[in-house]
């Protein structure tokens, strides 16, 4: 569905055309990265990575996302990564402004959540997170490992289905870890 949206695709290194199914060479973990091609506007993530249970990290901090601006649940975000079961880490860019329905359903190994918005984007309520035992980082909740991180300055990730669901141990469990903050290294020596 999403092959109009790329140019092509790197795995382990190599660009190659976008392809709808793929066979790795190897068994193991994979680096997957997608151009978007020139002159594309990205307007709807619906079901981007539904079912795609042996995703392990996807940071889409380059991604613009400004213009998905649906909270319907068939478009926008709404379950965009559906099932993705072996998920770990997620990095939303800055420009994410909704969480749609049942996004994050089935997350629940996620123990690293990143939002690069400095305003909290708005939620399909507290479905943006999943059900039951699906919400994101449900299996690890009660541990203390799930950490969520946001800008130092941001705004709006207090309110109650941030904190009655993404925050509380019964459901997803994250605690805020040290904020997410844009950074250069440099060497002292």
């Amino acid at each position: 569905n999403y092959s109009t949206y790329f140019s092509s695709m790197i795995i382990d290194g190599e660009e190659m055309p976008i392809a709808t199914s793929y066979k790795f060479s190897t068994i193991g973990e994979h680096s997957v990265l997608f151009k978007i091609a020139e002159g594309v506007d990205i307007t709807n993530l619906y079901r981007m990575f539904y079912n795609c249970s042996a995703l392990k990290t996807v940071d889409l901090s380059e991604l613009d996302m400004s213009l998905v601006t649906s909270t319907s649940n068939s478009a926008g975000t709404a379950y965009m990564f559906y099932n993705c079961t072996g998920l770990k880490s997620i990095i939303l860019p800055e420009s994410t402004k909704y969480l749609g329905y049942y996004m994050f359903y089935g997350c629940y190994n996620v123990e690293q959540f990143i939002i690069k918005a400095k305003i909290a984007p708005t939620l399909y309520g507290y479905n943006s997170f999943g059900y039951s035992s699906s919400y994101i980082g449900y299996n690890t909740r009660t541990y203390g490992t799930n950490k969520f991180q946001i800008p130092i300055e941001a705004t709006g990730y207090d309110t109650t289905v941030w904190t009655n669901y993404l925050f509380n141990a019964s459901y997803c469990g994250f605690k805020k870890s040290s904020p997410y903050i844009k950074q250069e290294c440099t060497n002292l020596e």
